[in-house]
């Protein structure tokens, strides 16, 4: 489902984050609810936010939020009790898309940070709740990866991605505001996050690597969302990498799931591979992920030249 698309020129970059409720037993079940739904709008041309909005969302499914949730969004039970339902919210975010963008013949890609808020979180519920994404939802700009990609020796971010704005922030010298919580502060921080990279000569509005996501995806059946996949989906290397002195080793993720070890080698053929580690999911089926840990830094230099690059279908995304 992610795909790499020609040259595209977007003159608007349309950042989006979703808060979601929050608990264990809501992770498993797959019914997290969006309950905050932001945008901010980046004009490429001026390299500044020209709009921004803010739309609380009532959840149905599980209607009282938890302790925890209240706590990590800064939003309460009582604060949305008027508040309209997810279908108004998608409403309200497809007409203003029209009316700012697609009336003018504008061209825009949403931009997120990482691929929860599109690939999971909106379309899990609206699976559950039987509605329907317009072709604009299917598309996006991913930040976490494209920092990866264009800053491959600064720190790089953890994972899950929605927690990355912080050391990419702290990387390219931006000041958050760290006091406040909440979607749109987020969306806020992607903007001047965005605004440092285009000083740095990054073109984010030309990318090659617009993240795509097929018309039959079904996020229900995705490995990578099963039940206690996603709260342990951070890469770590396996022992025998970890307590070596492995200092060259890239991280692969959105590898077929049949891919094996030799799939690997053949892949970063030309670079000199001393192990591959295929990542497993809780349940024990490969979850796309792997640690190829290499002989020397030119191997690790000419390893990562092969980040998007194909392995039978599917772009690898290839990072240190």
């Amino acid at each position: 489902v992610t795909s790499e698309q020609g040259m595209a020129n977007f003159d608007y970059l349309v950042l989006v984050d979703f808060q979601v409720t929050a608990g264990k037993d809501l992770s498993e079940s797959q019914e997290q609810e969006i309950i905050e739904f932001p945008w901010v709008v980046f004009d490429v041309s001026s390299k500044q936010v020209v709009d921004e909005k803010q739309v609380f969302v009532r959840p149905t499914l599980h209607p009282t939020l938890t302790e925890e949730c209240e706590k990590a969004t800064g939003i309460t039970e009582r604060s949305l009790e008027s508040s309209g339902t997810i279908d108004g919210a998608i409403t309200e975010f497809n007409d203003y898309i029209y009316r700012s963008f697609t009336a003018n013949n504008k061209n825009f890609c949403l931009v997120a940070c990482g691929d929860y808020a599109l690939k999971r979180w909106l379309r899990i519920e609206a699976k559950h709740k039987g509605l329907s994404l317009p072709s604009h939802f299917s598309s996006f700009i991913d930040l976490v990866a494209e920092y990866r990609r264009n800053y491959p020796k600064l720190p790089q971010p953890p994972h899950p991605p929605f927690s990355s704005l912080p050391t990419i922030a702290q990387s390219l010298d931006v000041s958050l505001d760290s006091r406040s919580k909440g979607g749109l502060i987020y969306c806020r921080s992607m903007a001047q996050i965005i605004s440092r990279m285009f000083a740095d000569g990054v073109d984010l509005a030309s990318t090659t690597s617009v993240v795509a996501i097929s018309a039959d995806y079904n996020p229900l059946t995705d490995p990578m969302w099963a039940p206690g996949r996603s709260a342990n989906r951070e890469l770590s290397p396996p022992a025998a990498i970890r307590h070596s002195d492995a200092d060259f080793v890239v991280k692969c993720r959105g590898l077929p799931y049949s891919a094996s070890e030799q799939d690997l080698r053949v892949f970063f053929s030309g670079c000199r591979v001393v192990e591959v580690h295929l990542c497993m999911t809780l349940a024990g089926r490969p979850s796309g992920d792997a640690f190829v840990q290499l002989e020397s830094n030119d191997d690790l230099q000419l390893a990562l030249k092969r980040d998007r690059e194909k392995l039978d279908k599917r772009y690898v995304e290839v990072f240190a």
